[in-house]
């Protein structure tokens, strides 16, 4: 979500230090440095060469001086936020639903693909703390066994949307390709995968746990939890989002990239009217990496936050 700088600066007597195609400086509110608070003007946020990153939502209640989860706030951000992108992408998301209601049977898999599943897959699986045949069954798994053709050795994970499967993901499980994950082919899917969500189909509440990737949505349990596939995300992704769920938590990777992509994504969906909770586990680097038991814990315990929220 595009937020107008210069509009906002104007308004609130905001001195434009420098203005260049890829930043915008100004004071810092946060430390007081004079100049070195930046705007990236693609990417949406705010970058202190003194005190670091930080959320529009963030610099805008230090400049008027409120809370950042006030009211005022929230329609002051809301003012200088554009709504095109919002309109443009949800008509293409609509018309791509509409499309799809069209499409009758699945997208047509790999010819690698098997339903004959390997114990090497299983035990892949396995070592990663997941129930193999509850995955397999519930998320209609596939493998590609064999060593011929583009995927060798790989789970096939099909990615469903309203009930129908539109494209596909697969992850190496041999240890031995430089690529983790191979995806269906633009060309081939019936929807573009980026532009929806993984596991949208089994999220009946109008609360939601979004993740990063497929294995993190698997861990904490699958129900009311989905994946943006990979911590970029499309606007017609937060569209979607706002347009199902009342409040949502966002629980990405806790590398510095991805705490300031759950960041933004937590900003653009608060613009639109979500309740968001941006959640942290130190503990692990990777959510698909905590143990079963843990990764229970905390599904409970952000599903009471949420349901809360509500």
């Amino acid at each position: 979500m595009k937020f107008d700088i210069l509009g906002f600066c104007d308004e609130y007597l905001v001195d434009i230090i420098s203005n260049n195609d890829k930043w915008i400086n100004v004071s810092c509110p946060f430390c007081g440095d004079k100049d070195n608070l930046g705007f990236n003007i693609r990417n949406s946020y705010f970058n202190c060469w003194e005190c670091g990153f930080h959320t529009i939502r963030d610099f805008v209640a230090e400049t008027i001086g409120m809370n950042p989860a006030s009211e005022e706030v929230r329609k002051a951000y809301l003012k200088y936020s554009s709504k095109e992108e919002f309109k443009t992408h949800t008509k293409m998301l609509d018309a791509l639903k509409k499309e799809l209601t069209d499409i009758r049977n699945d997208i047509k898999l790999p010819i690698e693909a098997s339903k004959n599943i390997s114990m090497k897959m299983k035990k892949y699986l396995e070592s990663r703390g997941y129930d193999a045949d509850h995955l397999i069954e519930k998320y209609r798994l596939m493998d590609t066994p064999n060593l011929y053709g583009n995927l060798q050795r790989r789970i096939l994970i099909p990615i469903i949307y309203n009930k129908k499967i539109v494209s596909y993901t697969a992850r190496d499980y041999s240890g031995k390709s430089d690529l983790r994950y191979i995806s269906c082919e633009k060309d081939l899917e019936s929807i573009p995968h980026k532009s929806i969500l993984y596991n949208l189909d089994n999220c009946k509440e109008r609360w939601c746990i979004i993740n990063e990737g497929i294995f993190d949505c698997w861990k904490l349990g699958g129900d009311n939890c989905c994946a943006v596939f990979g911590i970029s995300y499309k606007q017609s992704q937060v569209n979607l989002i706002a347009k199902r769920f009342y409040s949502v938590c966002i629980y990405f990777d806790n590398d510095k990239e991805a705490i300031k992509q759950a960041q933004k994504l937590s900003d653009d969906l608060t613009v639109l009217g979500v309740k968001t909770i941006v959640y942290r586990y130190n503990r692990y680097e990777d959510a698909g990496e905590i143990p079963v038991d843990e990764a229970k814990e905390i599904y409970e315990k952000l599903k009471s936050m949420l349901v809360e929220a509500k």
